[in-house]
């Protein structure tokens, strides 16, 4: 009967073998000039960027501006908590929809019409909210208005946190959705 031997244990440990590079504090992360760009503005490949990179802000900007107006104006028909677990059923029917078809939608129609749709498809559902319509109507506006949600959000804060300087565009897509919070209940009040 022979006996295994147990395995030698390496006790070195692997930091050893790595070499370490002196890097000066200039060349730290925490002092990179926020204001120097990657690319020359005058450059021909970085104006078309520039431009597209604009209207997508604006895009994500509007859709976050109306997801903070759902979210703030929903006092309106002074209707029960059985009522209200309608519009909370569709709009999780809403962003179901958009989970389901958002991979599809992106593949084929790209960042920027993605965008662009969340946002319309917000604005519409908005648009036939504006009159206070019959309260199956204002269900059915907010599954409108969870789809361009979910369309919108994810893609909106992955395309801004990817900019240059990102920090300031991302603060101003979020502020649009405090904006959206803050004057909704106002409109809300005038509708009634």
């Amino acid at each position: 009967m022979t006996t295994a031997t147990p395995a030698l244990i390496d006790t070195e440990p692997a930091a050893q073998h790595i070499a370490l590079q002196n890097i000066r504090f200039e060349d730290s992360p925490t002092r990179h000039d926020w204001t120097a760009e990657t690319l020359p503005l005058d450059t021909p490949s970085s104006t078309p960027l520039v431009r597209s990179s604009a209207f997508k802000v604006v895009a994500a900007s509007t859709g976050f501006f109306f997801a903070g107006n759902n979210d703030g104006s929903l006092g309106a028909y002074e209707v029960g908590t059985e009522y209200i677990a309608l519009v909370y059923g569709a709009t999780f029917l809403g962003w179901l929809f958009a989970a389901a078809t958002n991979g599809y939608m992106a593949h084929y129609l790209g960042l920027g019409m993605i965008l662009a749709l969340g946002a319309g498809i917000q604005v519409a559902a908005h648009a036939l909210r504006c009159w206070t319509p019959p309260f199956p109507l204002f269900i059915i506006t907010s599954f409108l208005q969870a789809a361009g949600m979910a369309y919108n959000e994810s893609h909106a804060n992955t395309f801004v946190a990817s900019l240059q300087k990102s920090h300031r565009p991302l603060g101003f897509i979020h502020a649009m959705y405090a904006l959206g919070t803050l004057v909704s209940p106002f409109v809300a009040i005038d509708i009634e």
